[in-house]
């Protein structure tokens, strides 16, 4: 659990991420339960919007318990919101 979120991935160094990540969209008990990830989209340094953003593209429509909350105004600073 962290305060800025991306979905990891095999291919970013999360290796068996992606397997994980198919069993979950695969069950549809977890799928439905909910899943907040706060992104900071002015993040540049941390955890970068186009990271966030590209990560998010592999669970669209896929889960339905995700919730995105985009933070302004904080930069990577989100427990400071």
């Amino acid at each position: 659990v962290g305060s800025v979120g991306f979905v990891p991935s095999d291919a970013l160094g999360f290796v068996g991420a992606d397997a994980a990540l198919e069993n979950l969209v695969h069950n549809e008990e977890q799928a439905r339960r909910p899943v907040w990830l706060n992104c900071a989209v002015e993040d540049e340094e941390e955890v970068p919007w186009t990271l966030v953003e590209s990560s998010l593209q592999r669970l669209r429509g896929r889960l339905p318990g995700l919730m995105v909350q985009k933070i302004r105004g904080v930069g990577h600073d989100i427990g400071d919101w």
